[in-house]
């Protein structure tokens, strides 16, 4: 069961929260609601649950979360490359035994797209890892400020 909710948590990522409690009888029950960075607007009034077991079957719960899933697009590149590149080696090897000039020209072209592709998406990680962090030091100054 835990697995379950593990796999609707890692599909609607950190724009949802998922929350998840055994009652006295052992069953599940579960709320699902929208996930703010703002505090404020987090704990309020106005965020009401979305989805809640007693209203909705896990079955629409799942249905939520995969109508409402994104993709990671940095994720996805990072992995096409590897595969991407992994195949060029193997038909770089190939290309040792056989020295075909076509397949070499062919080798070269790829590997220099994939490197320029790689730049590309190493330097979109930074920087949305930058933001993200900038975000979370705000957010983290502005709970102590609240606190003093």
């Amino acid at each position: 069961m835990k697995e379950e909710y593990s796999k609707i948590r890692n599909m609607l990522g950190n724009d949802y929260h998922l929350c998840i409690e055994l009652n006295e009888k052992g069953n599940v029950e579960w709320s699902l609601y929208r996930n703010y960075i703002d505090s404020r607007v987090y704990f309020s009034k106005d965020n009401k649950a979305i989805l809640t077991s007693e209203t909705n079957t896990y079955e629409e719960l799942y249905e939520y979360a995969r109508k409402h899933r994104k993709y990671n697009l940095t994720k996805i590149l990072g992995i096409t490359i590897m595969s991407a590149s992994c195949v060029l080696l193997i038909l770089s090897i190939v290309n040792i035994f056989i020295n075909n000039s076509c397949l070499r020209g062919f080798l070269f072209g790829a590997n220099s797209i994939l490197i320029i592709v790689s730049i590309v998406n190493l330097n979109v990680f930074n920087k949305n890892s930058n933001v993200e962090f900038l975000e979370l030091k705000e957010n983290m100054g502005r709970l102590d400020n609240e606190n003093i």
